[in-house]
């Protein structure tokens, strides 16, 4: 990045500019999908469970997988692997919201953040999303019948009446994902909900406070 003194300075800042957007873009985004990558990812999480817990508003983790995405490389090439994880990519961009987060996490794995959403609307995208990919058909070049491939889902909430870590909240998304992984693939699987699991102790603790500030004792 360099700035000439003795020439119009405009058109380099705007180069300056557009290669500084273009590296922010690029530390934070998988170069093959366009979506976020594993470090922005976590970012993010550990940003929106903050933002949950202070407002009280849900908030939805949603880890996929391809199934069988070994034999996709194994059988056809990378390249062809790459296409469909394009293909997968772009669905999740095109079926999100606006304020959702899409990422690609690991080789075949993604995730969704779903700001606002509960276990009941969160299972019905991610059922649709799943449906939608089922009725994918993928060209490879050299293959001679489009691929056609199927997701599994874990899905772990926060309805925001406690503070998650972000951790915790991966824990539970991840073993819904391998249980539906042992299912059989191709489907959703939904962990309890994070708040009803958390050990109760900080709710206690609140609760003697207020009785202690409202009535000067601490026993019920």
């Amino acid at each position: 990045l360099a700035l000439p003194l003795s020439a119009d300075p405009f058109p380099y800042l705007t180069r300056i500019q557009q290669t500084l957007k273009e590296l922010v873009f690029l530390s934070e985004h998988d170069p093959l999908t366009k979506l976020y990558n594993r470090g922005a990812f976590e970012r993010i999480l550990s940003a929106e469970l903050i933002r949950s817990a202070r407002s009280g508003q849900s908030l939805a983790l949603v880890l996929l997988d391809l199934d069988d995405f070994k034999l996709v490389n194994d059988t056809y090439g990378h390249p062809c692997g790459d296409r469909v994880l394009e293909t997968i990519g772009a669905l999740l961009a095109a079926e999100k919201r606006t304020y959702d987060y899409a990422a690609r996490i690991g080789g075949e794995e993604f995730a969704l953040i779903l700001p606002g959403v509960g276990l009941v609307r969160a299972e019905g995208v991610i059922n649709r999303l799943i449906e939608a990919a089922r009725s994918l058909r993928i060209v490879c070049d050299g293959v001679e019948r489009p691929l056609c491939v199927t997701l599994s889902a874990g899905l772990a909430c926060t309805k925001g009446k406690c503070a998650i870590s972000r951790e915790r909240l991966y824990a539970l998304a991840d073993e819904a994902l391998y249980t539906a992984k042992s299912l059989g693939k191709d489907r959703l699987f939904s962990a309890p909900i994070a708040d009803l699991t958390a050990p109760p102790e900080n709710t206690l603790v609140r609760a003697d406070e207020k009785r202690f500030l409202f009535t000067g004792s601490t026993k019920g």
